[in-house]
């Protein structure tokens, strides 16, 4: 029997080379892997690394973290990002913390404020040799501050009434009757932050640790910036103000309210809620400072604000519709009305601010309230339309984000 011993060696070899080949191609993927599974572990480490330092160095300047990170988050690359996500949730933590222990300290500095104040009034409820009074502010069933103030005002002393961070004073004595603490500012919106892309052509736009606005730059990115945070800034101390207001107007003074006829009344007695509203919170919502403040707003909103035919005076005429309110604003009016007035305030310099975010005027602004289609503006299906005067019509077109001439 004959053999084909060269067939045979040929074919072995080739069974052998095919073994190896797919031995070495497997061992080949294997090490691939494993290198790249080390990379990410290195590149893991140095993000963590990277972390560490930049926490190190500011671990009590949430602002600074916030800043760093959202600077990380604007950067691209995949392992900075990690990095600027990581330092901006720390800083939301560390926020909420701090947050958190000045809320228990207020508390605490309150409950201590309130403890004097009654034991001042029992005080004067024994000097007085007024029994009753020193029995309901024994039990709680009288407010010691409202005795103290009736008993100044009756008793025909001079008072005055400093809001937050004033006193009321018996101009007899030098005494101080009631001091008012500073209210904590409001922490329910989340903080608002830019900032600029590498290429400088995009301002991203950061509310607390979320990416909620990216916009286009035409001009100098930093005096945009600038501007942005200008009318975001006035406009949220506006709003804080605005709300102060609003709760006051829920107190009473006496069984009456700080409006209409009582409201006028009450206004000239120091520590009523109607006169806080007109010497203090209704001054710093509309008063000349105020008026000045809007109007510095209006420049730098007009610095933004100005793109696309017709774009340009969406935030103006929302500035004039404030001011237009503000310069209603009076306690002779109702409770109602008074309200009604805080609440277009409330509105409009929501709607100013979320401009100032970056958000789309089309999508904010009511353009159906008179005051716009007095200006050539109505909205219709979705769609937004400006009336130029000379009768030429515009239509807005998102893509450009401009008014653009109808069938142009």
């Amino acid at each position: 029997m004959a053999y084909d011993i060269g067939g045979m060696l040929a074919r072995s070899g080739a069974a052998t080379g095919q073994l190896m080949g797919g031995g070495i191609a497997d061992v080949g993927a294997g090490i691939g892997g494993l290198l790249t599974r080390r990379r990410e572990k290195q590149a893991e480490q140095n993000a963590q690394q990277q972390f560490q330092q930049i926490l190190g160095a500011n671990r009590n300047n949430p602002d600074v973290l916030r800043a760093k990170g959202q600077e990380l988050v604007a950067s691209g690359d995949s392992n900075l990002q990690r990095v600027g996500k990581m330092l901006v949730d720390e800083a939301t933590r560390v926020t909420g913390v701090r947050t958190a222990k000045t809320a228990a300290l207020e508390t605490s500095g309150q409950d201590i404020q309130r403890e004097a104040q009654r034991k001042r009034a029992m005080q004067v409820a024994m000097q007085d040799k007024n029994e009753n009074a020193l029995v309901a502010l024994r039990a709680g069933a009288l407010d010691p501050v409202e005795y103290l103030t009736s008993r100044a005002t009756s008793g025909g002393a001079e008072t005055v009434s400093v809001s937050p961070g004033g006193a009321l004073v018996d101009k007899r004595t030098g005494e101080v009757i009631y001091e008012r603490g500073f209210k904590p500012a409001d922490t329910d919106a989340p903080k608002v932050s830019f900032v600029k892309t590498k290429d400088d052509n995009q301002v991203l736009v950061f509310e607390g640790s979320d990416l909620v606005n990216t916009i286009e730059v035409e001009g100098d990115s930093n005096e945009e910036i600038a501007a942005r945070e200008t009318v975001i800034s006035s406009t949220s101390n506006t709003l804080q103000t605005v709300k102060e207001a609003k709760e006051t107007l829920r107190q009473s003074y006496l069984g009456m309210d700080p409006g209409g006829i009582s409201g006028a009344l009450t206004g000239l007695i120091p520590g009523s809620p109607s006169h806080e509203l007109m010497t203090s919170t209704y001054v710093t919502i509309a008063g000349k400072e105020a008026l000045d403040e809007i109007n510095r707003m209006k420049a730098e909103a007009a610095k933004f604000g100005s793109r696309g035919t017709g774009l340009g005076q969406v935030t103006q005429i929302e500035f004039s519709a404030l001011q237009g309110n503000l310069a209603k604003l009076n306690t002779g009016l109702t409770v109602e009305r008074q309200l009604d007035l805080l609440n277009k305030i409330e509105q409009k310099l929501e709607s100013t601010r979320r401009i100032a975010s970056g958000e789309n005027p089309i999508d904010v602004i009511d353009f159906n309230e008179p005051v716009y289609i007095e200006a050539g503006y109505v909205k219709e299906g979705g769609e937004a339309y400006y009336f130029a005067p000379g009768g030429k019509e515009f239509i807005y077109n998102r893509n450009k984000e401009a008014f653009v001439p109808v069938g142009g």
